[in-house]
């Protein structure tokens, strides 16, 4: 179960904030008023969840690529987004 820790509490322990999330591989939650705000994690943790949205980014440009649809020119592209 991952800690939680207010920001004011993270600030005045941080070293052991970072221990706890390297040696122990443990995330910490970071909280705000109650609320959590952000959370800590791992390199390993965080390499992951890149490997996870890299393929999901994959899967989706695949799908894109499957999809019918005409081409249109970058000029009419950028006339649709009013640049």
């Amino acid at each position: 179960m991952p800690m939680k820790m207010s920001i004011g509490d993270a600030r005045k322990n941080f070293a052991g904030m970072i221990n706890q999330v390297t040696e122990e591989g443990e995330p910490v939650i970071l909280t705000s008023k109650g609320k959590r705000v952000a959370a800590l994690i791992s390199m390993a943790d965080f390499e992951l969840l890149q490997q996870i949205e890299d393929r999901m980014d994959i899967k989706d440009a695949n799908k894109a690529l499957g999809e019918s649809g005409g081409n249109i020119t970058i000029q009419d592209a950028w006339q649709e987004l009013g640049i």
